[in-house]
């Protein structure tokens, strides 16, 4: 899991409320993309070599993603989980593995997708796995070496507070 997921566990364990949410961790991102016929590790490299057509690639990376379904294995257990959770809308999020950490913040690269409702999750996963395959997130990369992307889904009834509570967090350096 990613910088996000980390920190809002993080505050769920030290006693804050936080919205009702689950993570993708990085191996569902790579176990669905593969799935798909998607081989991101080799893509990824692709991109990352010198003189390649980087814009050509990572449009037809991202279309690849857009076009991909996701298993229905996974669908199901996220369905499954909608349902526990009771919430109708919710918030996809990247949580990018060496997202938001000391050396690294990615803060507004990629892709948030807001109000989903639960038939429309799967497109808006898509969406922000997709995203990690622009020039802006390479460029960044390039700078501090990372290209996972798990994806997290929060309740989107209080996103405001959560928000403010993980900021208050990293101002003061403090890690509950």
């Amino acid at each position: 899991a990613g910088g996000k997921a980390v920190g809002l566990h993080r505050l769920i364990r030290a006693g804050f409320r936080v919205p009702p949410g689950f993570c993708l961790t990085a191996a569902a991102y790579h176990d669905a993309l593969r799935e798909a016929g998607f081989d991101a590790a080799r893509r990824w490299q692709q991109a990352l070599a010198a003189g390649f057509d980087r814009d050509r690639l990572l449009s037809d990376c991202r279309q690849a993603i857009l076009s991909a379904a996701i298993a229905p294995s996974m669908l199901h257990q996220l369905r499954n989980e909608l349902a526990r959770q009771g919430a109708a809308h919710w918030a996809v999020r990247s949580s990018a593995t060496d997202e938001d950490t000391a050396h690294a913040t990615y803060a507004g690269i990629y892709k948030t997708v807001l109000g989903v409702p639960a038939d429309g999750l799967d497109a808006a996963i898509l969406d922000c796995w997709a995203s990690l395959w622009t020039t802006t997130v390479l460029a960044y990369h390039e700078r501090v070496r990372s290209s996972q992307m798990p994806a997290m889904a929060r309740s989107s009834g209080s996103s405001s507070r959560t928000s403010v509570v993980i900021r208050m967090i990293r101002l003061t350096g403090r890690e509950t």
